[in-house]
């Protein structure tokens, strides 16, 4: 059986672990409300990648687009400017710290909910734009499995910290997505990371994760 899975992952760099004498600590999300549940006339799948900027104020700033496939781009992309941070701050020289602009990298994947014969539907993913090497980006952008057991669609959203060497560590739920749970923790240990990098030199970084799920719909039943 195939299924539709949506996994929106936002990628916060940061140089180490958070902390009062880091000279960089990063924005954190406050609220982020997953995209909207994609209309069920769309059949194909889909990637969008979006480079984020977050203010001073923790707002969000700038949208620019790296991976494209519509409609799913413009579906993530309003979904992320309602979205809330703590903003980053850096240390000074005077032993003070400073708010500071940050960038976040927000990566969807999107299956086509039904198998069809001969392929799948829908646009092909276009890279548009190149990231910049100070953000972590995952090496595939695979989504999670569909629960046997599940009914219906459910939205999980996770906070992973990512290593120095690109593997997931420390992850936990944020936001329970009941019996969706399970299969989002499982999806995202499994994910790996092209690290960030400062000064040619691979740092951590936090990732969140938004893994929505639609209730599989299978070519040809009742046929």
């Amino acid at each position: 059986m195939r299924f539709l899975a949506a996994a929106v992952v936002m990628l916060v760099l940061t140089t180490g672990q958070a902390g009062p004498a880091d000279p960089f600590v990063p924005a954190r999300l406050v609220e982020g409300p997953g995209p909207a549940p994609p209309g069920q006339m769309i059949v194909g799948g889909g990637e969008v990648l979006l480079d984020v900027t977050i203010g001073t104020d923790g707002q969000v700033g700038s949208i620019a687009r790296l991976r494209v496939t519509p409609p799913y781009t413009d579906l993530v992309a309003t979904a992320v400017e309602d979205w809330r941070f703590s903003p980053a701050d850096v240390a000074t020289q005077e032993g003070g710290r400073r708010k500071a602009e940050s960038h976040v990298l927000v990566a969807a994947v999107y299956r086509s909910p039904a198998m069809y014969l001969g392929g799948s539907l829908g646009e092909t993913p276009r890279d548009v734009a190149q990231p910049s090497a100070s953000i972590p980006l995952p090496r595939e952008l695979t989504a999670p499995a569909y629960p046997p057991t599940a009914r219906g669609d459910g939205t999980v959203v996770l906070e992973i910290e990512v290593g120095a060497d690109g593997s997931p560590r420390n992850v936990r739920v944020v936001h329970s997505g009941g019996g969706f749970d399970s299969a989002a923790l499982q999806a995202a240990q499994q994910w790996n990371f092209a690290p960030a990098r400062l000064a040619d030199h691979a740092v951590p970084a936090f990732v969140y994760v938004v893994m929505g799920f639609r209730e599989p719909i299978v070519s040809g039943r009742g046929h």
